[in-house]
């Protein structure tokens, strides 16, 4: 995902959960689509581990839901999940 705009992280108390909002765009299978998406936040020893998860519909990206000869099949949705450990 490439962010439109920085995403503004105030001092934080460790150990205390935020959350902030961030839009961008996503790109999967050579499509793009502007998202929103929201982060949740919190301060370790060494930095900041940001987590994010946001719901996709395959079919929005031109990607095909898998299936094995018709027996066994995928949903035509499934979740985008970012983890990122920011340091200084």
């Amino acid at each position: 995902m490439a962010l439109a705009d920085p995403v503004v992280l105030p001092n934080v108390i460790p150990g205390k959960i935020y959350t902030a909002k961030a839009r961008g765009t996503l790109r999967l299978h050579g499509v793009s689509k502007v998202v929103n998406v929201t982060l949740q936040y919190q301060a370790t020893k060494t930095g900041i581990v940001l987590l994010a998860d946001m719901p996709i519909t395959m079919a929005d990206y031109s990607i095909k839901a898998p299936s094995v000869a018709g027996v066994v099949a995928v949903e035509n949705h499934g979740s985008f999940e970012l983890r990122a450990n920011l340091v200084k």
